[in-house]
């Protein structure tokens, strides 16, 4: 346990950057050879996520496109939000989405469903319905959206 420790200590304060292509028997046994430049908690979690995620936060309203801010984007994709028609929307990133893609929609206004589903490699298909599951606009309001993009 102590050995463990002693590693995540090093990996904080030294960076991810200094056990790349370091033998496992010499990770626990100082002292270590420094490869990299120091990495932040935000660099060492996406090496080790084993998916691209995008957040962020979209509101629509009247019949106006929907709006998006990026919270994070571990890839930096370039995408885009579309109105449809009445309560159907699309997002499109090129060549993004797979059949391993999950999609988080939050919700934030009350008497709101919202469905997301895959369309396809570029698109996301988004409708927003009221309790009654009448298709509507102006459901979306600084609403979180994560999706996942795991690879094939």
């Amino acid at each position: 346990m102590k050995k463990i420790k002693i590693l995540i200590v090093a990996i904080l304060s030294l960076g991810i950057g200094a056990f790349v292509g370091a033998q496992v028997n010499t990770i626990f046994s100082p002292p270590w050879q420094y490869v990299g430049v120091p990495a932040t908690v935000s660099t060492m979690l996406n090496a080790v996520q084993p998916y691209h995620k995008i957040v962020m936060r979209v509101t629509q309203s009247s019949t106006s496109a929907p709006v998006d801010t990026t919270v994070e984007d571990n890839e930096s994709t370039a995408h885009s939000l579309i109105r449809l028609g009445t309560g159907n929307y699309r997002l499109i990133c090129n060549d993004a989405f797979n059949n391993n893609t999950l999609i988080f929609p939050g919700n934030t206004v009350a008497d709101c469903d919202i469905r997301a589903w895959v369309i396809d490699a570029d698109s996301i298909g988004i409708q927003t319905t009221d309790s009654s599951a009448t298709v509507r606009d102006s459901k979306l309001l600084n609403t979180p959206f994560e999706i996942r993009l795991y690879p094939n």
